[in-house]
């Protein structure tokens, strides 16, 4: 609770002591993103489209200046302007390849969503474009969000409100988190948080929550058919049409969920970051199989914390 009123407290004391007026932009990095130069030109084109349009609406049809969001990778290598970054040791690399789903989620469905102008799905702590207007009308109720969703939360409540948002052809780089046990708290976290936007303290409507809870939903069975896949020649298979359907939806689901996450991987790491010359690319590749052998194992552990996070989200509202 102290880590909610905190960060919403920082969030709308910096709306109030800002000096940004109506036509600025708010742009949130979170505490330790990365830039690089194609975000900064993705934001620098995003706020001139934007204004730029807006100045040329006609009365009859006038238009608002749309929220857009670029990817947040993990940073597995370092980058262009960072001299520290990367995975520290060996043993770190497991729970980095993990992390690498959040980048395949990004340029995957989040993508999609974004160019639909819509949101329905929670989308990273960062990396969030804001007119200074449309923040400061919405606001950071510190009662109605849960520790680690401000930023869903926020575009959420604008979404019901009928903003259109836009996606940034960019991303930004942040450091990976350290260890197993750490990674899996903030997974258990993250989920706890999106199951407390369901419930009934939530400043969403009804309709937006529901969106919110299929999606979730199916993405916690979708964690499933990996598992299935994984374990599939160890069990005795049934015949019949039925169980020939039900292996393709399990076999069309894991292809899925491992092409996130090899894309994932491909968008955040660079054979010419791990090492120099043909090492660098051997390294790349070793990883890039290690990754996707690792899918199922990944699975079984977002699966895991989203079932812990169930007996977390209570807490969050008694808190």
């Amino acid at each position: 609770l102290l880590s909610m009123l905190l960060m919403c407290e920082l969030l709308t004391y910096g709306i109030e002591r800002s000096a940004a007026g109506w036509g600025d932009w708010v742009v949130h990095l979170g505490c330790d993103a990365i830039l690089n130069q194609r975000a900064v030109d993705a934001i620098l084109f995003h706020c001139a489209r934007e204004s730029r349009l807006v100045a040329l609406s006609p009365l009859s049809k006038p238009r608002a200046r749309r929220v857009a969001q670029g990817a947040v990778l993990p940073g597995l290598t370092r980058t262009a302007n960072s001299v520290e970054g990367g995975v520290p040791t060996m043993f770190a690399w497991v729970p980095a390849m993990a992390e690498v789903i959040r980048a395949g989620e990004a340029y995957g469905m989040l993508h999609l969503m974004y160019n639909r102008q819509r949101v329905v799905a929670p989308i990273p702590p960062c990396f969030l474009v804001v007119p200074n207007e449309l923040e400061r009308s919405v606001g950071f109720p510190m009662e109605h969000t849960p520790p680690g969703t401000e930023m869903t939360s926020f575009a959420l409540r604008c979404a019901q409100a009928g903003v259109t948002f836009s996606w940034l052809d960019g991303g930004v780089h942040v450091p990976i988190v350290p260890g197993v046990f750490a990674l899996f708290r903030d997974r258990v976290r993250d989920h706890a948080g999106n199951l407390f936007l369901m419930g009934e303290g939530s400043a969403l409507e009804p309709r937006v929550q529901t969106l919110l809870a299929v999606l979730c939903v199916s993405s916690g069975f979708a964690k499933i058919a990996p598992i299935l896949t994984a374990v599939s020649p160890l069990v005795i298979h049934m015949p019949g049409q039925a169980a020939f359907g039900l292996a393709c939806v399990v076999g069309v689901t894991s292809a899925l969920v491992h092409f996130m996450y090899a894309l994932g991987f491909y968008m955040t790491s660079g054979a010419r970051h791990l090492a120099r010359g043909p090492a660098g690319y051997i390294l790349y590749w070793i990883l890039f199989a290690l990754t996707l052998a690792l899918v199922p194992l990944f699975s079984a552990f977002e699966l895991v914390a989203m079932i812990v996070s169930i007996f977390q989200a209570p807490q969050l509202k008694s808190g």
